[in-house]
């Protein structure tokens, strides 16, 4: 539910000292005890070490610099059996130490603003602020405080800080059904220029400066704060808008579970996305559970089944649990933190059949005033599943959770699934299913040169397989821009058939045999099987020329030099 003990970040927090503690995490391959942490701060921050080796408020105040990259998921703790804390660079942060540089005076040099601002908004759009932003102190609300403001500022053009904590405070006391709701009073009351409600409605936030403290402005140089009256007022540059109002329109001002469908053609870097986008902030493996489907993916291999072996020359039938019974576990031992059921390839198998009765679970309880917020709108009568939990947790958690065997989805329980548009044994997806999901397409980027890895594929690709003549997005391009053609001059090819920066790995362009059975196979027993304008020998053929020095876009009518 909403009410409860809202807590707002506005940890004072350098950014020079974010970007550090991020820099000191990663040259200890990417995790730091605790006590050397906070020996590397002060030697930063003083160029000396000051503080003994108990914990002293002195100590916590470098700790604490850590504070803002644990919230927004670029930091995470853990502690080890004897209780040591620890501090892990998580895939977000490392992201962020690609694009940042160390100056000689401490300073730091964002070297992409536009990567930095794209991470913090995807930090945002996909972890939690609320009761299980785990690694700070958290709240027992479902109140958003950073998704507040964006989505604020994008519908009013600017919010004051009176303005974002009445907000804040409302919603959090469910004075309004909807965010829209409240939005639509602060729209009214400008108009009537009434600012007493503020007096009335938050008078424990009264010396709060909440505009100068909240240190989220600061990843953002199109974001200013303007001075009028001696009043304060965040205002957003309409560039800043324009570039990134697709991502901030997916904002839910209150804590939603992540229950999303990534669909795209292969390549395209669907896994890529949820691995480093939704799952950034996660160094704990045991959060994430996987599965993939495929043609004889059955319910009984989603939800699990029973096992016979021998003991002492007698069968005995033990339950193994499948990843559904699994995640569902996972999620009520640990109610404060994000479990992530991920499901690869949805469309392979027969998904009605796959989830059966767990099916009707995926309907979640949208009303924030409600206690069951984000848990399943219907319970089931599941004695499978019920049982295994009866068996594999403790008493309390059984009963903490359910008080008869009808199954429900927590809160914390997010499930992510993928689907390839081009996989010709793809079953065709329930539209009841679909519409319980948020979908997702990750667009085909041929024109993908910047990352680290797509470099390293380009040059590989050059040196091995081309002779130096074009890489491999050079090849994709022209490919495509073929498939373009015949579809305007011949017959049509389903844009889901043009090849993507990710079609192939760096082990399929070792050599020109792998390449040729990866890709040149693909472009002539699927993308162009029915035309008889190109590729027209045989495969075998087309391999033999190729590796003995063929140039392969010629069959395409490309200039290989264009």
């Amino acid at each position: 539910m909403a009410t409860g003990n809202l807590i707002i970040d506005k940890a004072s927090v350098d950014m020079n000292y974010l970007f550090k503690s991020l820099k000191i995490v990663e040259s200890k391959n990417n995790i730091i005890s605790r006590y050397d942490f906070v020996r590397e701060m002060e030697l930063y921050m003083n160029g000396r070490i000051v503080s003994s080796s108990d914990e002293t408020e002195e100590s916590r105040t470098q700790f604490n610099k850590t504070k803002l990259a644990r919230y927004y998921g670029l930091l995470r703790t853990t502690k080890d059996d004897n209780g040591n804390q620890f501090i892990i660079l998580t895939r977000r942060g490392k992201q962020i130490c690609k694009i940042i540089t160390e100056n000689d005076d401490k300073s730091f040099t964002i070297d992409n603003i536009n990567k930095l601002r794209e991470i913090i908004l995807y930090s945002i759009l996909y972890d939690t602020f609320g009761r299980n932003n785990d690694g700070v102190e958290t709240s027992n609300s479902d109140i958003e405080p950073p998704k507040i403001l964006l989505k604020s500022v994008l519908k009013l053009g600017y919010i004051k800080s009176e303005e974002l904590i009445y907000l804040i405070y409302s919603l959090n006391h469910q004075d309004y059904d909807t965010f829209d709701d409240a939005i639509n009073h602060i729209i009214k009351l400008r108009e009537e220029e009434n600012q007493i409600f503020i007096q009335n409605k938050i008078e424990e936030f009264e010396k709060t400066n909440f505009v100068a403290d909240n240190k989220l402005l600061s990843f953002f140089s199109k974001i200013k704060i303007l001075y009028k009256d001696n009043e304060k007022r965040y205002y957003y540059e309409e560039e800043f808008i324009n570039n990134y109002k697709n991502i901030i329109q997916q904002l839910d001002p209150v804590s939603k579970n992540v229950q999303l469908i990534i669909y795209g053609i292969t390549g395209t870097g669907k896994s890529h996305f949820i691995n480093n986008i939704i799952l950034g902030n996660i160094v704990e493996t045991k959060q994430v559970i996987r599965t993939i489907i495929h043609p004889d993916y059955s319910y009984s291999d989603f939800i699990g089944y029973i096992v016979p072996h021998t003991i002492d020359n007698k069968i005995v039938y033990d339950y193994q649990p499948g990843p559904f019974s699994l995640a569902l576990k996972k999620a009520i031992e640990n109610p404060k933190t994000n479990i992530y059921l991920v499901i690869e390839e949805i469309n392979r198998g027969n998904i009605s059949a796959i989830f059966g009765d767990t099916f009707q679970l995926l309907d979640r309880i949208s009303d924030y005033k409600s206690l069951d917020h984000n848990k399943s709108k219907y319970k089931i009568e599941n004695d499978e599943i019920y049982n295994y939990l009866k068996e594999a947790l403790s008493e309390n958690y059984l009963k903490r959770n359910y008080s008869s065997n009808k199954i429900y989805l927590p809160s914390n329980l997010n499930i992510i699934c993928t689907m390839n548009t081009a996989d010709q044994n793809r079953a065709l997806l329930d539209t009841a299913f679909r519409r319980r999901f948020n979908n997702l397409i990750i667009k085909l980027n041929d024109n993908d040169t910047n990352s680290d890895y797509m470099k390293t594929l380009n040059l590989s690709v050059k040196e091995k397989i081309f002779d130096n003549k074009y890489d491999w997005i050079h090849f994709i391009k022209k490919i495509n821009k073929f498939i373009d053609k015949c579809n305007k001059n011949y017959y049509t090819i389903s844009e889901d058939k043009k090849l993507a920066p990710f079609f192939v790995n760096l082990d399929d362009v070792n050599n020109k045999n792998s390449f040729a059975d990866k890709v040149i196979y693909y472009l002539k027993n699927d993308v162009f099987k029915y035309n008889n304008n190109v590729l027209k020998e045989d495969y075998s053929s087309i391999k033999k020329k190729f590796l003995n020095g063929y140039d392969i876009l010629e069959e395409f009518e490309v200039d290989s030099n264009e």
